[in-house]
């Protein structure tokens, strides 16, 4: 059984948000870190070139993803039945047992059933912000989950320079890495913002209002409030405070008038071709090929669902 959901007095709860930080900057860290030296790893392993150990580095990335995919809501439900606490002191200690497994991995298949282990493990996110939301009173939940917005940010831009660091690349590159991880982290966390005015749970697997309804200043509230008018400011920042889809529909109308959801748009597309011009100083893989297809075409598929569903609305 869960344990209550009540908000914490302010010293238990800021520790609480501390170490739910820590949970989600690890979970991110699992997926930067290895992606400058995976294709080494893999050539130490099996030998063959660059070309083929990309191959298997995308098998290895399809696969974490698609255990993210699968464990997410059974964590969600788990700790739903055994408590957020627990499901996630379960998750972190799996995943550092995990990271030494793959460390000393002798054989190919070992690394590629850790990095399975990786990806259930680190499928956390929907119990971290699920306990977010119980420990924090609603006012300051948009604060709280800004925290974990952070982290997931953070986790992007020092996983991979770390990995290439510690894998020996040179200062320029690891620089290069850093860079890229940090645009590519704003360009998705921005498109995901829109999603929150256009998307549905059959299409995208999210609601409109989801983060509304949650009280998130996203990037596309703020910038319709800079060009509203004083009813509009008001209704809006009642939503930013208060939370709930009370006045969505008007909500989102605001927000369309003001052109926001464009400028958004626009600002993830920035975004995204600087973590493509990033990758220009290192020498050209397939691996590279694969880093510059997920900036371009994993925030292209993004921006095109919301310009999509613009043309509908």
């Amino acid at each position: 059984m869960s344990e209550p959901q009540i908000p914490l007095e302010p010293p238990r709860r800021r520790a609480a948000l501390a170490f739910i930080f820590v949970t989600v900057l690890i979970d991110i860290l699992s997926f930067g870190i290895i992606i400058p030296v995976l294709p080494h790893l893999i050539i130490e392993l099996v030998g063959g070139s660059i070309a083929k150990a990309a191959v298997w580095s995308s098998a290895f990335g399809t696969l974490f993803m698609l255990m993210q995919f699968v464990f997410s809501p059974i964590q969600g439900a788990l700790s739903d039945r055994f408590g957020r606490r627990t499901v996630i002191l379960i998750s972190s200690f799996g995943l550092g047992i995990d990271f030494i497994v793959m460390a000393l991995a002798p054989v190919l298949w070992l690394l590629f059933l850790g990095r399975a282990v990786s990806g259930v493990c680190a499928a956390s996110f929907s119990t971290a912000n699920a306990y977010i939301a119980d420990i924090t009173p609603h006012e300051k939940r948009a604060a709280s989950f800004g925290l974990l917005g952070a982290a997931f940010g953070i986790g992007f831009i020092i996983g991979p320079a770390l990995g290439g660091l510690l894998g020996g690349l040179p200062d320029t590159q690891v620089a290069a890495l850093r860079t890229y991880g940090m645009e590519l982290g704003y360009a998705f966390q921005i498109a995901d913002d829109l999603l929150d005015y256009v998307s549905d749970a059959g299409t995208l697997g999210k609601n409109i209002g989801d983060d509304l309804a949650e009280g998130k200043p996203t990037l596309p509230l703020i910038y319709a409030l800079q060009r509203a008018d004083d009813d509009q400011r008001r209704s809006l920042r009642h939503a930013i405070e208060r939370g709930g889809l009370d006045s969505l529909d008007r909500i989102i109308a605001s927000i369309r008038e003001s052109g926001a959801l464009e400028r958004t748009r626009e600002r993830a597309e920035h975004h995204a071709r600087a973590a493509r011009a990033a990758l220009d100083i290192l020498p050209a893989s397939a691996h590279r090929d694969a880093l510059l297809a997920l900036a371009e075409k994993g925030v292209a598929e993004l921006v095109a669902a919301q310009r999509a569903a613009l043309a509908v609305g």
